[in-house]
């Protein structure tokens, strides 16, 4: 990776510490009365995780380009998460082009379930990305 791409990424991450995870962490240093852990430190590890988090989701291997890393960005075709609501039914559509603001504060939890090759770790990608980009908040890639 280059210097400019590098550089990139360092001011989509470090925003997000700085604003979103620090004054939590903060928080919960204060609340629980913890002197022993180094601030910086932790700040430092979670830049570096999210930054090597967000470099690995820029490319994905592919059956069609096999050894070839390709663009999640050229080859990502929006998908769209589809779920019937309460006891109405009412279908619920939500295109994941970009991090959908309003899939996350409305349904704390989202499992996505389908077929062998359907694209759901390609999603889970695409929202971590989107997630950065959109400083939006702190993306869990435990299941990338």
């Amino acid at each position: 990776m280059d210097t400019s791409q590098e550089l990139v990424i360092a001011n989509l991450v470090l925003p997000i510490v700085k604003d979103l995870v620090l004054p939590k962490i903060q928080s919960i240093f204060k609340k629980f009365k913890i002197e022993s852990t180094d601030k910086k430190s932790v700040e430092e590890q979670l830049c570096d995780y999210l930054e090597r988090r967000y470099t690995k989701f820029l490319t994905i291997d592919t059956l069609v380009f096999p050894n070839m890393q390709t663009a999640l960005e050229i080859l990502y075709q929006p998908l769209t998460v589809s779920c019937r609501e309460g006891i109405s039914g009412d279908e619920i559509n939500i295109k994941i082009d970009c991090y959908p603001k309003d899939l996350l504060p409305n349904y704390a939890r989202v499992i996505i379930e389908d077929t062998a090759g359907m694209g759901k770790s390609t999603i889970t990608k695409k929202l971590f990305q989107s997630i950065i980009e959109q400083k939006a908040g702190i993306p869990d890639a435990t299941s990338c």
